[in-house]
């Protein structure tokens, strides 16, 4: 589809940033679904404590590009959209059930989603079962995967949709075992589920196949089989460590002369750690990916985090991804000008300030290829107005020396957003 596949739009960066933090191992935490903040938790526990199980919110959003494709037309994203959550306890069973009812004015057609529809319950002493729809995230990383193979939504990312929508759902079952010294994972997927990648519903995209860009809005085909995942974790004094396993397919199409557009198999080995470091949080992921269309690659990124000054935090990581060998063009079925080269760097930078007793966030988040000469920049800025209503504002903004590099085919994809939610 493009020189890097999709998924490894988050794969490829580097550099310091900021947030509140960095992707737990643990959940989802602070980018997944739990964004809203413990401030709607604790509205969301309230409601249920006086009678009122259902809640959720509804959101009217709309984005418009700021730069003309002659492609598509300028909106990019126009949403009108309803959540309803309900978590009853029964038992010792847990039962989730996350669901979203929108209307998208870019596309002029009504969509459903279920996010989450879930029971999880304790099978032994030390086993929890939790199996049906739900997101999955583990890793240590702030918007870059590299043992997280769970699915993804680029679309959602890019039109500046709520940061939780990058996650896509998925049926899973998820067996989760606490020893005395290690913990394990294991994530089976009966049917492998794909990224969102970019289609060119929203956003055009560069063809190395042609030569330029294009906006075909094409589906392919997902394979009728299954994903599994593993994980084991520990801790050792103040230092997280884990080890990680995936077997499935790579979540974002590859072009072949032959085969057309498919996902190809891919098997991930890797590992991560994570420890305070002068004042700070450190961390460091490497894995090595075997694909059946490609040669072999590592991809490592280091990463730190640290509050600078009362209520204003940075971080950053920089993030490498280098083949085991020459690459060819026919690897990846492109002209010559096209093919990528053996490495790759990104640096990522985040800045996050919290003002008016943290009811206004000021994020940035930065993305820079050294070695691509481009890159993608995500400034927003939210406004909790009260429990109920919120604001945010912000932008997706592209540059690249080249139109084929993985950021830079998006130059004329800069656009600007809002969204308005008020939570029930």
């Amino acid at each position: 589809m493009n020189r890097y596949p999709l998924k490894m739009l988050l794969f490829t960066l580097l550099l310091p940033a900021v947030s509140g933090a960095l992707a737990q191992e643990d959940d989802w935490g602070e980018w997944g679904e739990e964004l809203d903040g413990a401030w709607q938790e604790e509205s969301a526990a309230a409601r249920q404590a006086v009678g009122l199980p259902l809640h959720g919110f509804v959101e009217q959003s709309f984005g418009v590009r700021t730069e003309r494709d002659p492609l598509l037309d300028d909106e990019t994203l126009a949403d009108s959209r309803l959540r309803l959550e309900w978590s009853p306890l029964v038992g010792e069973v847990q039962f989730k059930l996350k669901g979203d009812l929108w209307y998208d004015s870019v596309i002029g057609d009504w969509e459903a989603q279920a996010r989450e529809a879930s029971i999880q319950y304790a099978a032994a002493k030390d086993l929890d079962i939790k199996f049906g729809r739900q997101t999955l995230t583990w890793g240590t990383g702030d918007f870059l995967f590299i043992n997280d193979q769970f699915a993804k939504d680029w679309q959602a990312f890019f039109s500046g949709r709520d940061d939780q929508y990058l996650k896509a759902p998925q049926d899973a079952i998820r067996a989760s075992f606490y020893g005395d010294s290690i913990n394990a994972e294991l994530v089976w997927m009966p049917r492998f589920k794909s990224d969102e990648f970019i289609r060119g519903e929203r956003f055009s995209f560069f063809s190395p196949q042609v030569g330029q860009q294009v906006a075909p809005g094409f589906s392919v085909e997902e394979p009728a089989e299954n994903e599994l995942a593993a994980r084991l974790f520990w801790q050792s004094g103040s230092t997280e460590y884990a080890v990680y396993g995936y077997n499935g397919h790579q979540g974002t199409p590859d072009i072949s002369p032959v085969l057309g557009a498919y996902f190809p198999e891919l098997v991930v080995a890797g590992a991560s750690l994570r420890r305070p470091f002068f004042g700070g949080l450190f961390n460091t992921e490497w894995g090595y990916f075997d694909n059946e269309s490609k040669p072999d690659q590592w991809r490592v990124l280091l990463g730190y985090e640290r509050e600078l000054f009362t209520n204003f935090t940075a971080s950053g990581q920089a993030y490498l991804e280098h083949y085991a060998e020459e690459v060819l063009p026919k690897d990846f079925s492109v002209l010559p000008e096209y093919a990528p080269d053996r490495s790759r760097t990104v640096l990522t930078t985040r800045l996050s300030y919290r003002a008016m007793q943290e009811k206004l966030t000021w994020t940035l988040f930065a993305f820079h290829s050294p070695s691509d000469r481009d890159g993608y920049l995500r400034p927003s800025v939210s406004w909790r107005q009260s429990d109920e209503w919120q604001w945010t504002l912000g932008g997706n903004i592209y540059h690249g020396d080249a139109p084929h590099t993985f950021f830079g085919q998006f130059d004329r994809a800069d656009n600007a957003y809002i969204r308005l939610k008020f939570s029930f």
